[in-house]
């Protein structure tokens, strides 16, 4: 059965598979670009921590098109040692779903917990990606990774946030 991730979850689904994300600290990029975002999870079964793991910010951008504004930010999955930490977690649920939607199903749910509450004036787009070459070591097989979309860098999970118009001003907060 597979497991349900919730971020910052507030009751508990009936079958106790749930897993609250709860983002604990974020540190933004440095201004020069020399060090990434990084990203603090931790993960609750019911009231009892499950688990923890950090995650690395990747390029960000902004996108300009027909006078619309979009953020890109993408966050780096990329190293085969971060998609087993994940894994480790499915053992640990002892869920039978099969490795890369236990991948998908949880980097969804970390963008889900990651932009909770996000109001920008401008539309934003946050991508988790990973790399052929982790997804090979991990032993997800070239068939099934061709179903991801990227290509070279394939895409776990991607989620975009319509700007609200009573979002802050991009001259005054920037993103």
């Amino acid at each position: 059965m597979p497991t349900y991730f919730k971020p910052r979850c507030l009751r508990e689904p009936a079958d106790g598979q749930g897993i609250g994300i709860h983002l604990m600290r974020v540190q933004g990029p440095l201004p020069d670009g020399s060090d990434p975002a990084q990203y603090e999870l931790l993960l609750y079964r019911g009231e009892d921590r499950f688990g923890a793991m950090g995650l690395s910010g990747g390029s960000n951008r902004l996108a300009q098109e027909n006078g619309k504004r979009e953020w890109i930010d993408t966050i780096d999955m990329s190293h085969a040692v971060t998609l087993k930490h994940v894994l480790k977690f499915k053992k640990d649920l002892h869920s039978d779903e099969d490795d890369l939607s236990f991948l998908r199903r949880f980097s969804l749910a970390v963008l889900h917990t990651i932009t909770e509450g996000s109001r920008r004036l401008d539309d934003m787009c946050v991508i988790i990606f990973t790399s052929q070459a982790a997804l090979n070591e991990i032993g997800i097989s070239p068939s099934d990774q061709a179903l991801l979309p990227g290509g070279d860098t394939p895409i776990l999970a991607e989620l975009f946030i319509p700007g609200r118009p009573d979002g802050p001003r991009p001259d005054t907060a920037g993103r």
